[in-house]
């Protein structure tokens, strides 16, 4: 009587995972995400950079988070504003 292994073909797909795990991980991904080999894009807008220049002082940082621990953005009036204001912005209606 002959043993040959506790997993020995027990399971066909097993030969395939196995060969499938030799690629790496990274290449495997990078097939997947982008398979034509076209590249992704991003462009900012002179509003952003002008943003992103901008330096926040901290007490202006703690201000803001005094009021998100208060609950501050959770009142109905802010959050309207706020959605006027992005609706605005998008060019919405009001």
């Amino acid at each position: 009587m002959d043993i040959n292994g506790v997993n020995s073909k027990l399971n066909p797909m097993s030969d395939s995972v196995n060969a499938n795990s030799q690629i790496p991980k990274q290449d495997a991904q990078k097939v997947e995400e982008n398979p034509q080999g076209k590249k992704d894009k991003l462009e900012l807008s002179h509003e952003a950079r002008a943003l992103q220049s901008k330096k926040i002082e901290p007490k202006d940082l703690d201000a803001i988070r005094n009021r998100i621990d208060s609950g501050y953005y959770n009142k109905p009036e802010v959050i309207e504003k706020v959605a006027n204001s992005l609706l605005k912005e998008i060019g919405g209606q009001l």
